[in-house]
Order: C-alpha cells, then sequence, then structure tokens
C-alpha cells in the first residue's frame, strides 16, 4: 500500500514538475498587468520613405542625448538629386518619442576638402550644416528621423556630429559630448 502511494506522489511531482517546464498558464490566471505588458507597442508613425539605394550604416554605437533620448544607429543613402544625401538616425526603444517631436537635429559635416563647401561663410569655419524639425517614421519596428536632401559636393568626411535643440531655447544638454561620427565616405 505504501508503494502505490510512494508511486502516485511520484507522479504528482513529475507532472507538476513538466507542467513547469512548458511553461503553461492558465490564461484566467494572468494578471491584468501582464496583459498590458503584451499591449505595449512602439507608437505607429508614417511609414519610412523607399529609397533607391541601399541604407548604409555610419554610426552604431549608442549616444545619449538625455536620459530620455538615445540613438542607436545612424544611416547613409544618396537623395534622388545629384549631390544630395539622406541621413537617417534610428532611434533607440527607450526614447520618449513624445519629447524627442519637440526638437530639431542638425547634422554639421567636416568634409577632409573644405573648398568643396558651398557657402563662403561655411568654408571659413569647415563646415557645413543642416537641421529639421523631429518629424518621426517608421522603419519595421524600429522609429527613426530622416533628414533629408542634405547637399554635400565633398564625397569623404572627417567627421559628422550631430545634436538636438529648440530655436529659442539652445542645445539639449550642452555640456554633453555631441553625437560624434568618425571619418566616412558617402
Amino acid at each position: 500500500m505504501k508503494k502505490i502511494i510512494l508511486l502516485f506522489a511520484l507522479m504528482a511531482f513529475v507532472a507538476c514538475k513538466d507542467e513547469k517546464k512548458t511553461g503553461k498558464t492558465d490564461p484566467a490566471k494572468e494578471t491584468p498587468v501582464a496583459k498590458e505588458k503584451e499591449k505595449e507597442v512602439v507608437p505607429a508613425y508614417p511609414a519610412i520613405q523607399k529609397f533607391d539605394q541601399e541604407l548604409r550604416f555610419i554610426h552604431d554605437e549608442l549616444h545619449v542625448f538625455d536620459e530620455e533620448i538615445s540613438v542607436e544607429e545612424v544611416a547613409v543613402v544618396p537623395g534622388k538629386e545629384k549631390d544630395t544625401y539622406n541621413f537617417v538616425f534610428y532611434f533607440s526603444d527607450e526614447t520618449n518619442y513624445e519629447k524627442l517631436e519637440n526638437y530639431y537635429l542638425a547634422l554639421m559635416l567636416y568634409p577632409e576638402d573644405p573648398s568643396t563647401i558651398e557657402k563662403e561663410s561655411d568654408r571659413k569655419r569647415g563646415l557645413t550644416t543642416k537641421s529639421v524639425k523631429c518629424e518621426l517614421v517608421q522603419d519595421g519596428k524600429s522609429v527613426a528621423l530622416v533628414l533629408p536632401d542634405f547637399k554635400i559636393l565633398g564625397k569623404k568626411m572627417k567627421s559628422g556630429k550631430a545634436y538636438l535643440y529648440k530655436p529659442g531655447g539652445g542645445i539639449l544638454n550642452p555640456g554633453r559630448p555631441k553625437l560624434i561620427i568618425k571619418e566616412f565616405s558617402l
């Protein structure tokens, strides 16, 4: 009799252990918090435009502008017009997109040959710059910002720098380093 009871107890123990391994749970026992986490998704933004060529990634290190805004990658792709390029900034999933949309993104490029810079004032400074309001787009599961049609005559860049700012409000976290893109070619 003891052997039969022991056998049933052993089978019950093994059956319970197998249930834990498969991860099966009763859907009725799930907490509302768990259900909310499953529903949490990235906000839907307009789809990113279609480019004629593949994106080429020129920066792939996480850069934190502040505690709520960070960039994971930067890519470049030729624009439709001659000597224009689109720069695509991919933001981390933890970014506060609502906050980001209140800023402008500026990109400064330092060509290897400053004589290729169109404006005389920029040529003296050795850089060319463009900025755009942060209007976000969706690229698959990633949220991005496209800085479109940046006219650049030189093809080799010593570096690039990007930062966020508000017109009249200044640069976001001016004490923090800007996003630095190391030497690259277009």
